[in-house]
């Protein structure tokens, strides 16, 4: 039997088959585009319909059905429509999307109007299906009407869709448009999706070039670290290699071992820490440390853990053996995360984890902890502030009072 996840990605892999062929429905003038002539009678379309839906085999319904559809148009609508009232489908399956699809290549508004009618059609699947498709034809009149969206979910889903879409015909016009938007999150989760698309069209490489060509400004600064991201995910020796000079150079963060390294850890975690070893020392590294492993700590626990153990303790990676100590290790043994902690060479955050580690450990065993407070080599300041517990707040968050070096070393919320 199929697990779960292989069949999400078998009925992604339809859905995105179905986009493409709307698509090329929507911009590719041919003797069968949808309204030039139907080979089954409109009577008969709706009686087709069913038959086609109610087969056994998906996939033979759903090549079945582009055939059918392709040879239909507007006036074939509520005959269509018939067909599929009483089918067996669910909320967003495939057919409903190939359905949208079919629609939306000559009737965006229609096709956008039945989905509040039909709740099957109310799904990201089959909305994302008519906004791309729009997008092909009229892309400022989609990205607005997206935009209108109340479920912030869909309305996002939606915009992404319409920015697939418009690439997909005139990616010149589209990057212009992103420009002229207004700096925000809007903005920028559209040029997430610009980044991933030049990545696609032109290969990591191709994108990078393409962003060497953009006008200083802050347009390119925005684009750098998403085709940094985006190049990663196809070839992060690429991009590895195009963001080192610019990291030692730098005269501030760049935040591009963040961005490279927590997409190259999660499926190459020895490499991206290899990498990050080799970069210069300072506040950019210890970023990209800290936050590539969390995210690899949250994503498999147990290899992280197995890194830690048969890795020699350097400043390079000091933050990871922060966060090691903190997490995983304080909950069953305070006192082994402690001294692991007590290794650290960075005093700022040596003296943080320790504050940190040890309230906790006087939360849950006060009189273990006390004895270790108390014997400790501690600085008097550290000392003091471990016993700062309110007991209104058993507990504390230690911030803005204390402020966080493995979360505040970070960047800009907008460049994760």
């Amino acid at each position: 039997m199929l697990k779960r996840s292989s069949l999400q990605w078998i009925a992604a892999g339809i859905v995105g088959l179905g986009i493409g062929y709307g698509w090329s429905q929507a911009t590719s003038p041919s003797p069968a585009q949808p309204g030039s002539g139907s080979p089954v009678s409109t009577s008969e379309a709706g009686k087709r319909v069913r038959e086609i839906l109610a087969g056994p085999d998906r996939l033979t319904r759903l090549v079945e059905l582009g055939a059918l559809l392709r040879g239909l148009g507007r006036d074939d609508v509520p005959a269509v429509q018939e067909g599929f009232g009483g089918a067996p489908l669910d909320r967003g399956d495939p057919e409903l999307v190939e359905f949208a699809i079919w629609w939306a290549g000559f009737d965006p508004k229609a096709a956008y109007a039945w989905t509040a009618k039909d709740w099957r059609g109310a799904d990201g699947a089959v909305l994302g299906a008519i906004f791309r498709t729009w997008a092909a034809r009229e892309p400022e009149m989609a990205w607005g009407t997206a935009q209108t969206i109340t479920f912030r979910g869909h309305r996002e889903f939606c915009a992404d869709s319409v920015i697939t879409g418009w690439d997909e015909t005139n990616p010149a016009a589209l990057i212009a448009f992103v420009r002229k938007l207004p700096t925000g999150p809007l903005q920028q989760r559209a040029a997430e999706i610009v980044a991933r698309r030049r990545v696609i069209a032109l290969g990591g490489q191709g994108a990078l070039d393409w962003l060497n060509t953009l006008a200083e400004g802050d347009f390119r600064a925005m684009m750098t670290p998403r085709i940094a991201s985006a190049t990663t995910l196809v070839d992060p020796t690429v991009a590895a290699k195009w963001a080192e000079p610019q990291i030692a150079a730098a005269k501030r963060p760049t935040g591009l071992p963040r961005r490279i390294a927590t997409r190259w850890i999660l499926f190459d975690p020895d490499a991206a820490l290899a990498w990050l070893a080799t970069l210069p020392a300072g506040y950019d590294r210890d970023d990209g440390v800290t936050e590539a492993f969390r995210d690899w700590q949250r994503r498999d626990p147990i290899a992280s853990r197995a890194w830690i153990e048969r890795t020699e303790l350097q400043r390079w990676n000091e933050p990871a053996f922060g966060l090691h100590a903190r997490g995983m290790v304080a909950a069953d043994d305070p006192a082994k995360a402690l001294a692991i902690v007590g290794r650290l060479s960075d005093a700022e955050l040596r003296d943080y984890l320790t504050t940190v580690i040890a309230r906790a450990w006087l939360e849950r065993d006060p009189k273990a902890a006390d004895a270790w407070i108390r014997t400790a080599d501690l600085p008097e300041g550290v000392r003091r502030r471990t016993y700062m517990v309110s007991r209104k707040n058993p507990n504390p968050n230690p911030r803005p009072a204390e402020v966080d070096p493995l979360a505040e070393r970070a960047l800009p919320p907008d460049d994760n």
